[in-house]
């Protein structure tokens, strides 16, 4: 009788090995499909959250970062700052943005940075692109790209009366 109720025992705990060895798995699993969505949509929301920090430099009124007369929507340096300073979360470097002007919605470009000729309505572009790459390399073929546009139009030469 002794004999039977030890080798229950040990077969329960044996079967209680295999079944937190499965659950274990499965939770693992969830955990790291949890911690790469988060990180997929941190990339996203920072390629957006840069072009339009780097839009808003562009526009705003003033001299550029270094304290030079250059007006903010041409200092091309401080733009491409101001865009990776968020950006560097989607793995993002300087040959990632790129700086456009147009004339409003509808126009086509008409330059790139620095730009000579900006007249009061003209707008910047800023396009910018992310890149994804899982942290953990269990499926390292997974490597996504996202692009973001922000356009604002710059204020300059406007009569304060």
């Amino acid at each position: 009788m002794t004999s039977n109720k030890a080798f229950n025992k040990k077969w329960r705990a044996g079967q209680a090995l295999v079944e937190f060895a499965l659950v274990f798995l499965l939770l693992f699993a969830v955990i790291v499909g949890a911690i790469e969505f988060g990180h997929l949509i941190t990339v996203y929301a920072a390629t957006i959250t840069a072009s339009k920090e780097a839009a808003r430099y562009g526009d705003a009124v003033g001299p550029g970062v270094n304290d030079t007369d250059v007006p903010r929507y041409q200092d091309c340096e401080g733009i491409v700052d101001a865009a990776l300073r968020i950006g560097r979360l989607a793995n993002m470097t300087a040959e990632d943005v790129s700086i456009t002007y147009d004339h409003g919605p509808g126009t086509s470009v008409f330059a790139t940075c620095p730009a000579s000729s900006v007249a009061l309505g003209d707008r910047i572009i800023v396009s910018v692109t992310g890149h994804y790459q899982p942290l953990l390399p269990l499926f390292p073929a997974v490597n996504l790209t996202f692009h973001a546009s922000a356009a604002r139009t710059i204020l300059r030469d406007i009569p304060l009366d």
